[in-house]
């Protein structure tokens, strides 16, 4: 079952879709009349639009990143819990090192 989506994504995801609808028909509208400001209008909301994309984008890329992180260092204290002297040797480190790069 998909995740389901805050009440802010959903007016969000709506307001997009009504942008993105708007949008066309403010071009019809510049193209058939030459109404002065339409076009900057419309260019100031596509760039509205492209931000709010890249905004989801990086929430997603962000939460993808804590949960990476998390798991890292859930299996450092496992790992650390596991050893005998408690403490990791090296080689272990530089393999932790090369995998979070």
């Amino acid at each position: 079952m998909p995740p389901q989506s805050t009440l802010a994504e959903t007016r969000l995801n709506n307001i997009t879709t009504c942008l993105t609808s708007t949008l066309a028909l403010l071009e019809e509208i510049s193209d058939a009349f030459g109404t002065p400001f339409i076009q900057p209008i419309s260019n100031t909301t596509q760039s509205l639009i492209t931000a709010v994309q890249n905004v989801k984008r990086n929430k997603d890329e962000c939460i993808e990143l804590m949960q990476n992180i998390h798991q890292i260092l859930y299996s450092i204290v496992n790992l650390h819990l596991q050893s005998e002297t408690a403490v990791l040797p090296p080689s272990i480190l530089h393999h932790i090192g090369n995998f979070t790069k």
